[in-house]
């Protein structure tokens, strides 16, 4: 038997994601494909999704807890990974780290 699994997928919502990190994985795609953190500060970035899990010491990699879930028989973290260039955004992954 072969089984596909595919993620939850939802639009983003601020609200949601500053108060359910559970399922913010749910919306990483949204936020992805619609370019929405694309060219914003650091500032800006703070403002829409709050203080990020991680920083790396040149401030140019943030990473943002999104929750665990999906993955089919497996089971998966996810992480929004934001990269910065002169304090503007330049990339947005969404990292899957399997269990």
């Amino acid at each position: 038997m072969f089984t596909l699994s595919r993620e939850p997928s939802r639009d983003f919502d601020q609200s949601k994601w500053l108060t359910n990190k559970e399922d913010r994985f749910e919306m990483a795609d949204d936020l992805i494909k619609r370019k929405v953190l694309i060219d914003r500060d650091s500032s800006q970035i703070i403002q829409l999704l709050g203080i990020p899990l991680v920083r790396d010491s040149l401030n140019l990699n943030w990473i943002y807890d999104m929750g665990s879930g999906g993955g089919g028989l497996g089971f998966l973290f996810h992480q929004l990974r934001i990269t910065f260039d002169k304090n503007k955004v330049i990339k947005v992954e969404h990292i899957r780290i399997p269990d």
